[in-house]
């Protein structure tokens, strides 16, 4: 399995879009132990996520306020 195609396969995983996936999680995760380059990509876009989440919440918060 190439990079790119884990790479949109882990996004879709971040965005809950799973059911979705045309991918098997098994393979997809061995590819990820197994490639450094994935699992810093990987990290980076969960890091990104969660902070987009939480800039989203506190701008919600602010709006309420």
């Amino acid at each position: 399995m190439e990079c790119s195609e884990v790479r949109q396969a882990l996004s879709a995983r971040i965005d809950g879009e799973r059911s979705r996936a045309t991918w098997d999680d098994d393979v997809i995760d061995a590819h990820l132990a197994e490639c450094e380059d994935c699992q810093n990509w990987y990290t980076q876009a969960l890091t990104l996520a969660v902070s987009y989440t939480h800039l989203r919440a506190h701008e919600t918060s602010l709006h309420l306020v």
